[in-house]
């Protein structure tokens, strides 16, 4: 989820931004014939009537797509972070949210074509890596983690026209989600 950032960030709340990706995608995602509109519509009410989720929170740049393709270590373990070009000003937990949906996305992908499980297990080690290390990455508000997926929920289901698009696959992954 890619937005374009004025200098007032520090005074937009995150929600906002969700709420117009949402919209965004809302209709085409609605318009997908494999789609439930009627869970699709429990879920908007859901997502607007938590509006003030994200009220609290501190918006930092983060880097949005950490994954192990996008980290590089030298042979004394020194780490670079690459491909900056989808970092946003979100809350924190964002970048663990993103995280959380690779691993989730992996499981899924390699539960039916066990090939490589370089991904998968990278981000199971970076996850208990954090939980040590970055508590509280870990003390959002389960809300918060709900609205994110809602909006990637119905991001997914909007490209029903892609030739990539598999119903199945994407309900698996929201399955996975666990809203």
């Amino acid at each position: 989820m890619e937005y374009i950032w004025s200098t007032k960030i520090e005074k937009e709340n995150y929600f906002e931004l969700l709420k117009y990706k949402l919209n965004l995608v809302k209709n085409n995602a609605l318009r997908n014939k494999y789609s439930n509109n009627i869970k699709l519509k429990k879920l908007l009410n859901y997502f607007n009537k938590n509006s003030n989720a994200f009220d609290n929170e501190k918006i930092s740049l983060i880097h949005n797509d950490l994954w192990y393709m996008n980290l590089l270590w030298n042979k004394n373990w020194f780490l670079s972070i690459i491909d900056f070009e989808t970092s946003i000003y979100a809350p924190k937990q964002i970048e663990l949210f993103k995280i959380y949906n690779h691993l989730n996305s992996a499981q899924n992908y390699y539960d039916d074509n066990a090939k490589e499980y370089k991904e998968l297990d990278f981000l199971k080690k970076f996850i208990s890596y954090l939980k040590i290390n970055y508590k509280e990455l870990f003390q959002y508000n389960e809300k918060q983690k709900k609205l994110y997926n809602i909006v990637l929920y119905f991001t997914i289901l909007s490209k029903y026209n892609e030739s990539w698009y598999n119903h199945d696959e994407v309900e698996k992954f929201w399955n996975g989600i666990k809203i």
